[in-house]
């Protein structure tokens, strides 16, 4: 889930999130994964999170994302202070 920095003052080029479903409107998303890719484009972390509240559609189609794929992902709160960490 974790792929560790290599160089902690690398400039970063891209933060992506992909998000599932919690809800039926626009708004009801939730975080489910978070990466960080680097000016040269490696991928210098990776974070799952578990939901913390029930899940209505994987949204699979955007994420790829399907039922047991995040059942070992970290808390919330653990993925932000990763990223936090790293930027």
């Amino acid at each position: 889930m974790l792929t560790e920095l290599n160089d902690r003052s690398e400039e970063f080029l891209s933060i992506d999130v992909e998000s599932i479903a919690t809800g039926y409107t626009h708004e009801d998303r939730h975080p489910v994964t978070v990466s960080v890719v680097n000016i040269k484009g490696d991928v210098i972390y990776e974070g799952i999170i578990k939901p913390s509240i029930p899940v209505v559609s994987y949204l699979t189609i955007l994420t790829g994302l399907k039922k047991g794929d995040l059942d070992n992902g970290e808390s919330m709160e653990i993925v932000l202070e990763n990223v936090s960490w790293q930027i």
